[in-house]
């Protein structure tokens, strides 16, 4: 499932049903893809993935997808954007996840929101691998 204002939510009873958000402190253990998570955020579910032995994905290939996340939420909102497979610098990604996480986050960000940014990242992916 999807959560706002944490990287992930666990099972707070068990396996019943109810969830929780997980601490900051805790979050650091769930990065493992083989840490039981119920829920991530944007973030911690591209967090789980770059930590994941059992996939081919690189660094590399994680920051790449920040930046194609991050393009694609400023064409949603109807700003201009850059060009698929643009790199950018250490600290300038890292500014960008602090943007994915705040807009993950906000009250007003809904599921269908996320999905939605998540298809045009894909999209973005596809067409500057076709360039």
């Amino acid at each position: 499932g999807w959560t706002q204002r944490a990287w992930f939510s666990v099972s707070s009873d068990g396996g019943a049903g109810t969830t929780r958000l997980a601490s900051v402190a805790e979050s650091f253990d769930l990065v493992r893809p083989t840490s039981s998570v119920s829920g991530a955020c944007l973030v911690g579910a591209l967090l789980r993935r770059a930590e994941d032995p059992d996939r081919a994905t690189t660094h590399a290939d994680v920051w790449g997808a920040v930046d194609e996340l991050y393009e694609a939420l400023h064409e949603r909102m109807g700003h201009t954007f850059l060009p698929p497979g643009r790199v950018d610098s250490h600290a300038r990604r890292h500014a960008k996840l602090g943007v994915l996480t705040a807009w993950n986050d906000d009250r007003r960000t809904r599921r269908e929101d996320v999905l939605d940014v998540l298809d045009r990242a894909v999209s973005r992916t596809l067409v500057g691998a076709c360039r």
